[in-house]
């Protein structure tokens, strides 16, 4: 077995996140290391991330490298170093990390694709109920920030629902998000704001 092999069986992406300092929050999310994230927008998996500020992903070896300036081997290395993995005893450890709690999710499941739509609007909701707030009585209700004050919280909840559940019960939940095609909307809401920025930018 290879160091890539060996980190990536022995250590989750968590387990790395937690052990090099990010703070990890509801839905699994954390301010990402990667760029000035004013609102958390780093998803963390057993194994992968994703940030949906600024694109960064990966496994628990690129999360590691970039954490540090290093190259994939030394960051392989290091985390074999820091959770004092033997060679002798990846067997056993790779079988307790299966057992864990936390779960292993394709990146193309129902549930990756609810999570994502639902975090990137969130975080919309969350600066525009912050930046567009009224100044005084008298000023004029910006849409965005109603939009926020009507969808913030029950967006919150969406997203606590799917942290909260079981595995079988997450992939119910999610099914249920699509089929009501609520994500859809949400995906189609998050493009046409898109497209109005592009249009913006090149007017």
């Amino acid at each position: 077995m290879t160091p890539f092999e060996l980190a990536k069986a022995s250590v989750s992406v968590r387990e790395a996140a937690e052990m090099y300092g990010l703070k990890i929050g509801r839905n699994k999310m954390a301010n990402c290391p990667f760029h000035n994230d004013r609102s958390p927008s780093f998803y963390i998996q057993a194994d992968h991330f994703y940030c949906f500020g600024c694109g960064e992903h990966g496994d628990v070896i690129d999360l590691t490298a970039g954490l540090f300036g290093l190259s994939k081997i030394e960051a392989a290395r290091k985390l074999l170093n820091d959770f004092g993995v033997n060679q002798c005893e990846i067997g056993a450890k790779t079988k307790a990390q299966r057992a864990s709690t936390y779960e292993k999710v394709s990146a193309h499941t129902a549930e990756q694709r609810c999570v994502k739509a639902l975090s990137e609007y969130r975080r919309l909701l969350w600066l525009w109920k912050k930046e567009l707030a009224p100044k005084s009585p008298e000023t004029p209700l910006d849409d965005r920030f109603v939009e926020a004050c009507h969808n913030l919280e029950v967006t919150d909840y969406r997203l606590q629902l799917l942290d909260d559940a079981a595995e079988d019960e997450r992939e119910r939940i999610a099914k249920n998000f699509l089929s009501s095609k609520l994500i859809e909307r949400i995906e189609q809401r998050l493009s046409d704001l898109k497209k109005e920025g592009q249009e913006r930018a090149a007017s």
